[in-house]
């Protein structure tokens, strides 16, 4: 690997079968992967060795489907739930999602979102609702600083 690339995410460590990151890990492969991309693609560049692959997703052809099958169409139509909450708002989901599920049910599920909270009270207040949940996917492996 070229010492340009090495600067910054650092796969490494398996630990029992997950990949460890170094501490210091940021986008630079991901970004130079990218740019070399980019340059092959853009500069036309060929080799006997090597063959530039890009994977394709299988997608449905939303406006075909709705020109030829409009009724079939209508009964699979939906949008991403992030799409909902631009549209719509969280509060109306919520209520939505109340008057659809029952309370009940929705209870198990429900959350308050950290800025917001931020924003509703005064900052030692929200302070004591908050608390620190370990995020396991993001553990990293430390170099202890002498």
């Amino acid at each position: 690997m070229a010492a340009g690339l090495r600067r910054g995410v650092h796969r490494g460590i398996p630990v029992s079968g997950v990949s460890l990151l170094y501490e210091g890990a940021d986008d630079a492969l991901e970004e130079r992967h990218a740019e070399l991309i980019g340059m092959i693609r853009s500069e036309g560049l060929a080799s006997d060795e090597f063959v530039l692959e890009i994977p394709t997703d299988k997608v449905v052809n939303t406006a075909l489907l709705l020109d030829e099958l409009p009724d079939v169409y209508d009964s699979l139509v939906f949008i991403r739930p992030s799409d909902a909450k631009r549209f719509i708002g969280l509060a109306a989901l919520y209520d939505l999602a109340v008057e659809t599920a029952g309370r009940d049910r929705v209870a198990k599920v429900e959350r308050v979102n950290l800025l917001d909270l931020k924003k509703a009270l005064p900052a030692d207040e929200a302070a004591r609702y908050v608390k620190e949940v370990p995020h396991e996917s993001l553990a990293k492996v430390v170099r202890v600083r002498e």
